[in-house]
């Protein structure tokens, strides 16, 4: 059977949740472990690697000084060549800490006496160490192979094949149901044209197979966060902070999301293996924090699931995201009464139209400013997002919105309004009628 290490690195770490302990990977082990392969897993979202990625003159004050002269001068050309130097402290001590985490995991690979190396492929610069590591892991260990799979080989698999070059077989979808077929095939067995959902170079072209369907979530094996297997669990360098597929998929549709089009409708996992899944991680890693993992998960399942929670006193505290029209004030005090201490909800806008037109969301913006306060008011963590400047975004419509924030967090000590960026998805509507959109 096959000896996997399965590897991730999102890039510089700029938000707290990278360092939660990646569930995606852990899902992957129970998979593989469950079909006799070998597995570790080496995550690289960690404290040492940010420590290692921050340079000796960040960490002496030397940038922070050339900050504060930046932010004193007036003068154009002299600000423009500070932040020229402060990138290049930041990229040339970076590109050295890569090639030094390489080592890293070379030696676990070797402790291992790995067949097979899979790097989880995120957006943003944590690709370009990926690349770096596949081309060298190439050079060093010619005989080992190369899997590829994450967020990036689901939404550009051809870009990403042709950016990273140096692999063998690449997952453009959920890993789960394939990746032990995927190792079989790497340690010479079965063909690569029989498993779903997978691209391979054959010759100098590339080639795909057709996805099979999703398969369901209580089908998969259970995530694996043992720390002899996953090396950060438990340990000080991760939070212990559980990730949960409770669910997948969304049956929303706006113009601006992708989960409909890569996870499909909404599919659960039953409330028993959720009940289960927490217990394994209480015992094992003493874990109290949750989050479910779900971009939208399904009221009556949640309030099923909080039901539970009270009925065998399970002391857990957790978050979730949901779509604001599927929250009633009346749910709030039983959430709040079995744990749930964090909601996301996304808004987009405070223009009624704007939201319909550009987001296509059928949301009531007075019904959304009282489920946010309510929520809040239940001592519930209340995380708001919006996209801004939508397509079609006025003067007018940009004080609709700022003039809801304004109103809904006034005074408020547990909610924030999280401001992104538009960005137009593969597949979605944005990206489908991007000039229409004006993107």
């Amino acid at each position: 059977m096959g000896r996997v290490v399965l590897t991730t690195y999102s890039g510089y770490i700029r938000v707290p949740s990278s360092l939660c302990l990646d569930n995606g990977l852990a899902n992957l082990a129970g998979c593989l472990m469950s079909h006799g392969h070998e597995v570790a897993i080496e995550d690289y979202n960690s404290i040492s690697a940010m420590e290692r990625m921050t340079p000796l003159e960040a960490r002496r004050g030397d940038i922070a000084r050339i900050w504060e002269g930046l932010c004193k001068t007036s003068n154009e050309h002299e600000r423009k060549q500070q932040i020229g130097k402060i990138q290049n402290i930041f990229s040339v001590h970076q590109e050295m800490a890569v090639e030094d985490i390489f080592w890293d995991l070379a030696k676990r690979v070797n402790e291992s006496r790995a067949t097979v190396v899979g790097f989880k492929c995120w957006l943003g610069d944590g690709l370009l160490a990926v690349k770096k590591w596949c081309a060298m892991l190439r050079g060093h260990y010619p005989a080992i192979k190369i899997l590829l799979g994450g967020p990036c080989c689901e939404i550009a698999p051809y870009q990403t094949a042709q950016f990273i070059e140096d692999f063998d077989v690449m997952v453009m979808g959920e890993g789960e149901e394939v990746i032990s077929q995927v190792v079989d095939f790497l340690d010479g067995r079965g063909n690569l044209e029989d498993i779903p959902g997978i691209l391979y170079r054959a010759g100098s072209v590339y080639r795909q197979t057709e996805a099979n369907q999703r398969p369901g979530l209580d089908d998969m094996a259970r995530p694996v966060y043992d720390p002899g297997i996953y090396r950060g669990a438990g340990s000080n360098d991760k939070l212990n902070f559980i990730m949960i597929d409770e669910s997948r998929g969304c049956p929303m549709g706006c113009n601006f999301c992708a989960h409909p089009q890569f996870s499909g409708k909404w599919r659960t996992k039953s409330v028993k293996r959720i009940l289960e899944e927490i217990e394994d991680a209480r015992n094992l890693l003493k874990a109290s924090y949750f989050r479910f993992a779900g971009s939208n998960t399904p009221p009556s399942h949640l309030r099923e699931l909080a039901k539970k929670l009270r009925e065998e006193k399970v002391d857990i505290k957790f978050s979730c995201f949901v779509h604001i029209n599927n929250m009633k004030t009346q749910y709030l005090k039983d959430l709040h009464e079995a744990g749930l201490r964090g909601v996301f909800y996304g808004i987009e806008s405070g223009d009624q139209e704007l939201l319909e037109r550009a987001a296509g969301k059928r949301i009531d913006i007075e019904r959304a400013a009282h489920i946010i306060k309510e929520t809040m008011n239940h001592e519930i963590f209340t995380a708001a997002s919006f996209i801004y400047p939508l397509p079609f975004e006025t003067n007018e419509s940009s004080e609709r919105t700022r003039t809801f924030i304004m109103d809904v967090f006034k005074g408020a000590h547990l909610g924030s309004a999280n401001i992104l960026n538009p960005n137009p998805f593969p597949k979605t509507k944005w990206w489908n009628q991007r000039k229409e959109f004006g993107f």
